[in-house]
């Protein structure tokens, strides 16, 4: 099946490309040409989707055993391109603030790419405390360690996948022991209540999945806010935890480039409170602009 979507004027199809490019050995996910690939699996089949844009429409293709139905995929394929954020609004309130003015406009289209909840999850898992770079060999590794290939690439793991693999199968691709535990225990309670990680959520809902996730012993408030931030839209999360954001603040308002000379977070969540109700996507601003120009 597919389909097309008319987009805004000013969306910015690289942002998407740059995102699902992040790794330099394509496992899950590949750019060729224009063209985004990426596997993933539904009803526990693989399913490749293809996005491309062209003449002003998002494009997209699905490709599997088990394809999804017209709605339900032109559902997963908005929430991906990260069509349901309200950046222009964002903009228009902001375009001018004396700080942030200068990033919306060496990034006016900026918007946050998106992925299915238990993908976010299990990447803000693995994301702990390392960089970016080594959480995304460990994130190839998990996806291969899935053993899940459909038209050459490999499909992401889902809940059911990861509790099959175990702790010691985690253990050996990199996770720690802490990280193993808290993707297994998530993996479990998605299986034993799909409602725990619903596939969409309402905006005064996301406190109460903030607190169910972080029931489980290794997911602190940073792993629930950038799930809720990278799997649900949630653009008035709580980023002020993240190290790179502290750090991109201190280089923005005050010329301070390392950590030790970052705000604390309470400082920097004080600073974000003024951009309620777009905090995260204030956060995604610092990160872009860091990675443009440190």
């Amino acid at each position: 099946m597919s389909l097309r979507i008319a987009l805004p004027p000013d969306y910015d199809f690289m942002h998407l490309r740059r995102f699902y490019g992040r790794d330099p050995e394509p496992t899950g996910e590949t750019i060729e040409a224009q063209t985004i690939r990426k596997n993933i699996l539904h009803r526990g089949a693989p399913l490749q989707l293809a996005l491309w844009v062209d003449n002003g429409y998002l494009h997209a293709h699905q490709q599997g055993e088990l394809p999804m139905h017209d709605e339900q995929f032109e559902l997963l394929v908005t929430h991906l391109a990260g069509l349901q954020q309200n950046t222009a609004d964002f903009r228009q309130q902001f375009g001018n603030h004396p700080d942030m003015g200068v990033l919306i406009q060496q990034a006016p289209s900026l918007f946050v790419p998106q992925l299915m909840p238990f993908e976010a999850l299990s990447w803000a898992i693995i994301g702990q405390l390392i960089s970016v770079a080594a959480a995304t060999t460990i994130r190839r590794r998990f996806i291969l360690l899935g053993e899940q290939k459909h038209l050459g690439l490999w499909a992401y793991p889902d809940a059911s996948t990861t509790l099959g693999l175990g702790f010691d199968k985690l253990r050996g691709i990199g996770f720690s022991a802490t990280k193993a535990r808290a993707l297994l225990a998530a993996a479990e309670t998605q299986l034993q209540d799909p409602r725990f990680l619903p596939s969409s959520l309402a905006h005064d809902t996301a406190s109460e999945l903030s607190q169910r996730l972080q029931k489980i012993p290794g997911i602190g408030p940073w792993t629930a806010q950038y799930t809720l931030l990278r799997g649900y839209n949630h653009l008035a999360g709580d980023m002020s935890n993240d190290l790179a954001v502290r750090r991109g603040l201190g280089a923005l308002t005050t010329g301070a480039l390392t950590a030790k000379e970052a705000p604390t977070a309470i400082q920097t969540r004080q600073w974000l409170e003024q951009f309620a109700p777009y905090q995260a996507l204030v956060a995604a601003h610092l990160w872009h602009w860091q990675s443009q120009h440190f």
